[in-house]
Order: structure tokens, then C-alpha cells, then sequence
């Protein structure tokens, strides 16, 4: 359910150009289920994204900028 909602998050944004800004909605939206659902559950790439979200906007972003460099800030 995590990763439908950063995928069904790419979908929203439609024909936008990919951008470091879509990257973390979708990153946000993931955690935002993963946190809901987790329970007892551990899941590598849910945790991470998790964990990520929750250092900020600002910082969560630096680290999206390095997963993608070639992406712009915003669409």
C-alpha cells in the first residue's frame, strides 16, 4: 500500500516533468501509509523513506537531490 501511494502520487502529477519536488510528494505520501500501516511490520525501503520524511522538507530533499541529480528543483 506504501509504494501504490508514491506511485499513485507520480499519477497526480500527471505530465508535469519529473522533479525533486514530485519526488518527495511521493516519498511523503509513502510514508504517510507506511506510518498508518506498519504496525509490527518492518519494511527496508518503507523504513528508510519513513525515516527520511521525517528529518524535514529541507533535509529530506538534499537526499532525494542526491538519488536523482539530474532532476530539477520543480516542475
Amino acid at each position: 500500500a506504501a509504494h501504490l501511494a508514491h506511485e499513485g502520487t507520480h499519477v497526480q502529477w500527471g505530465k508535469r516533468p519529473a522533479s525533486i519536488d514530485e519526488e518527495y510528494q511521493a516519498y511523503r505520501a509513502e510514508a504517510e501509509v507506511w506510518n498508518q500501516i506498519q504496525g509490527s511490520e518492518a519494511d527496508g525501503q518503507c523504513d528508510l523513506v519513513s525515516w527520511m520524511i521525517s528529518l524535514g522538507e529541507r533535509d529530506a530533499k538534499k537526499r532525494i537531490r542526491r538519488m536523482y541529480p539530474n532532476l530539477p528543483e520543480d516542475a
